[in-house]
């Protein structure tokens, strides 16, 4: 019996899926948040399977690394935050010895009291391989932009990425939640 002025919400038909809100003894259930189970990775550089792999939400660094086959015998490890969190459609850039050796990749140890500390990626301070994280942000882009703020003498604002030849509105508004110039 239904009684009062509750409001009714039928069952499904068989094979039917409700979906949304709905109301279940006069009272509105809300649906829950979709969560992804597992979301997608671009590992690239000296690992043995490059490309896209499939890791679970919570991943971490490692995880997608070892997805794509796991460091080459030439990887550079010290380069790379295995234990940084994953995010859907993120890129990982692993670099060999050899390239970090020739100057084109720097990082700042976690330690070092030189290194600025940001939650997001810092402009000013980013090293080669968290540029390389950024979606739209290749080789040559990285490359430009660690140029760029040589030559500049530091970014003052996000928007001085535009003077970069290749990076346009589209791949600034992109990448724009992920950086800062402090």
């Amino acid at each position: 019996m239904l009684g009062g002025n509750r409001p009714f919400s039928p069952p499904a038909a068989p094979g039917e899926v409700l979906t949304g809100n709905a109301y279940l003894h006069g009272t509105l259930v809300e649906a829950p948040p979709v969560v992804p189970l597992y979301i997608l990775v671009d590992v690239i550089g000296a690992v043995y399977t490059p490309g896209v792999v499939t890791v679970p939400a919570d991943a971490r660094v490692i995880h997608a690394i070892e997805a794509a086959g796991g460091y080459t015998v030439y990887a550079d490890r010290r380069a790379v935050n295995g234990a940084a969190l994953v995010t859907d459609g993120m890129q990982i850039f692993v670099p060999t010895e050899a390239e970090t050796a020739a100057g084109e990749f720097a990082f700042f140890p976690t330690s070092s009291a030189a290194a600025p500390v940001c939650d997001l990626i810092c402009l000013n301070a980013a090293t080669y391989s968290q540029l390389r994280t950024l979606n739209g942000i290749g080789t040559a882009r990285a490359n430009n932009i660690i140029a760029h703020r040589e030559r500049i003498g530091g970014f003052t604002h996000i928007e001085q990425l535009m003077d970069i030849s290749g990076i346009g509105t589209t791949i600034l508004e992109n990448i724009r939640p992920f950086i800062t110039v402090r």
